[in-house]
């Protein structure tokens, strides 16, 4: 096959490198309303014959071998996506994949739609890993940013839905030495009162 498509819509770099010519493969940030493409043509694969790869000598040899583009297509897709966290092939998993021949995005609205619902559903398993992680251990720095974000995509409110500047603000309750958000005026942990002027503040306007 002389080229193929790569189609994005997840919500992170992909970035690929292969073996071959040309060996690095760049997809942006992209989503189901934004997807990124790239085009992949036939690669070439340097087969090293004779001598050990990397001496000279007479008989040392390089042969290139076509690599077609369905090929180097399939291989980036399965690649990258069995290294992601939280899959669960073939349902659950980053809405990555390929198409034979140079695809336009408007053309493939069916792709993009079985795309998006195999990505909702890794969203899902994701947001349930983190529950997991977050009841063992209560520490936000088990919870990763792809985490936080299928939990933001889905509309799901949890405990750790906190970013990573926040996170790394986070002060410690004199009470119950929990965790507790910067702006806390009262600890969600144990109820105790973190800033009194505030907290009167808001008692007076209540009443």
């Amino acid at each position: 096959m002389e080229a193929a498509t790569l189609v994005s819509i997840a919500p992170c770099i992909i970035r690929e490198t292969k073996p071959i010519l040309p060996s690095e493969f760049f997809l942006e940030k992209a989503s189901y309303d934004y997807p990124s493409t790239l085009l992949v043509t036939k690669g070439i694969n340097d087969i090293y014959v004779g001598d050990e790869r990397g001496q000279t000598g007479q008989n040392r040899s390089v042969i290139r071998v076509p690599v077609e583009a369905d090929v180097i297509a399939a291989a980036i897709v399965v690649d990258w996506q069995d290294a992601q966290y939280g899959t669960l092939p073939p349902n659950a998993i980053p809405g990555f994949f390929w198409m034979p021949g140079n695809v336009k995005v408007a053309s493939i609205a069916k792709e993009l739609d079985e795309a998006n619902i195999r990505q909702v559903a890794w969203f899902k398993n994701l947001v349930k890993l983190a529950d997991d992680d977050w009841n063992k251990f209560r520490q936000h720095k088990t919870i990763s940013d792809i985490q936080r974000y299928a939990c933001n995509a889905l509309k799901l409110e949890r405990p750790w839905l906190l970013d990573n500047e926040i996170v790394m603000a986070l002060s410690e309750c004199p009470s119950c030495f929990e965790k507790v958000h910067p702006k806390a005026i009262v600890c969600s942990h144990c109820s105790y009162i973190l800033d009194e002027e505030r907290h009167k503040a808001m008692t007076y306007a209540r009443a």
